[in-house]
């Protein structure tokens, strides 16, 4: 009997135990409630990668801050008043100079702008973006990569791939291509009018 006791009374300090022990554990101790997400909607995805081959030259961000693109002037009255106006609100797109310079910044807006809410959000990006001298450009459908090239003053890359893949182009081989052929570093070319292109 004594037995039985002794083993119900230490069953029931550890239950005690137990629950103290749970109670004094933080939240570090369990897991917390998250999980990892992609950062770009497939429409972001399709514009980043068109800056990409449009910018080769040039440092594309997604997702950025605004606190981490302009800041409050150092003298400026309420400083944390102004701070507050671009905190919490990021941008879709950061085009840098490859000493990360801002060059622009582009949103790529949705059907979601539409709303009052948004739309207010939207108007004090832009006058923050102005005030600070940076260039936004707002885009509804994601632009090709030349109309890229052109809001950046640069000339549209070649197109990728061999020539032959190219409407209008034909390529022949070097042992058969005429004197009047064009040498480029991927061999010979003519277009199928007969003028050259290099």
């Amino acid at each position: 009997m004594i037995v039985l006791i002794a083993v119900v009374a230490l069953a029931l300090l550890s239950a005690i135990k137990l629950k103290q022990d749970k109670a004094k554990a933080g939240p570090d101790d369990q897991p917390w409630p998250y999980q990892a997400r992609r950062i770009m909607t497939d429409r972001e995805q399709v514009l980043y990668h068109r800056l990409r081959e449009a910018l080769p030259d040039c440092l594309i961000f997604t997702q950025v801050q605004l606190s981490q693109v302009i800041s409050v002037k150092y003298r400026a009255k309420n400083p944390q008043t102004w701070l507050n106006k671009i905190s919490q609100k990021s941008v879709d797109f950061v085009v840098c100079q490859p000493d990360s310079s801002v060059l622009a910044v582009i949103e790529l807006d949705d059907k979601s702008h539409n709303n009052a809410k948004q739309a207010t959000r939207d108007a004090d990006k832009s006058k923050a973006l102005k005030d600070a001298g940076v260039k936004l450009i707002r885009v509804r459908e994601v632009p090709s990569v030349s109309t890229i090239c052109k809001a950046f003053g640069r000339k549209p890359p070649m197109p990728k791939g061999r020539p032959a893949d190219m409407p209008g182009m034909v390529v022949q081989e070097l042992d058969s291509m005429p004197e009047s052929g064009f040498e480029t570093s991927s061999g010979f070319l003519r277009t199928q009018s007969g003028a050259v292109n290099p």
